[in-house]
């Protein structure tokens, strides 16, 4: 969604439908282009999980919002979306970077993920600097960040756990043809 909070407590301006409500209103919903004030501002960040909480937002959608634990909720300016499921059901606050994040429940949001392989698939190579996978598959729910074991996978991948895919952010290599 475009919508991010922006409160206007941190000298941003709030909407002026008149001076008096505009007053009253609190955090108030407003799009991309106010974001930078926001994070310029800052509102304390995290430290730790624990200083995170999250939020069902139902005004720019059926969103799930990560908040640090003293921060207001954002207030709707108008009538609030109809969700079939509160947006945070399966969800879990983190702190990560020092910015509050939802994560999937369960094992702070940590999944077993495939590392890249050889461009070429050419058969499963023995490896000696990593233990040969048991009970680990994909997608599976994991605990250690940065655990990694070998399926003995054709292409050699390994098996890593992490909180997000780790081949999406520089992809893998690929083969020319």
């Amino acid at each position: 969604m475009l919508a991010l909070v922006l409160l206007c407590a941190l000298g941003a301006a709030c909407p002026k439908d008149d001076d008096a409500a505009a007053a009253d209103a609190g955090p108030v919903m407003r799009d991309d282009a106010d974001i930078a004030v926001a994070d310029a501002a800052g509102t304390g960040g995290c430290r730790v999980d624990g200083d995170c909480r999250l939020f069902d937002d139902y005004c720019t959608g059926c969103d799930c919002r990560a908040l640090v634990k003293g921060d207001p909720d954002p207030v709707c300016p108008r009538s609030p979306m109809a969700c079939l499921v509160a947006p945070c059901t399966g969800k879990a606050a983190a702190c990560r970077a020092g910015k509050c994040v939802a994560v999937v429940a369960g094992g702070a949001g940590k999944r077993w993920y495939f590392t890249c392989g050889d461009p070429v698939c050419r058969g499963s190579t023995p490896r000696t600097d990593v233990s040969a996978c048991t009970t680990e598959q994909e997608g599976a729910a994991c605990t250690t960040d940065g655990a990694s074991c070998d399926p003995h996978d054709s292409c050699n991948r390994l098996l890593t756990c992490a909180a997000s895919d780790p081949t999406i952010s520089g992809g893998c290599p690929r083969a020319r043809l």
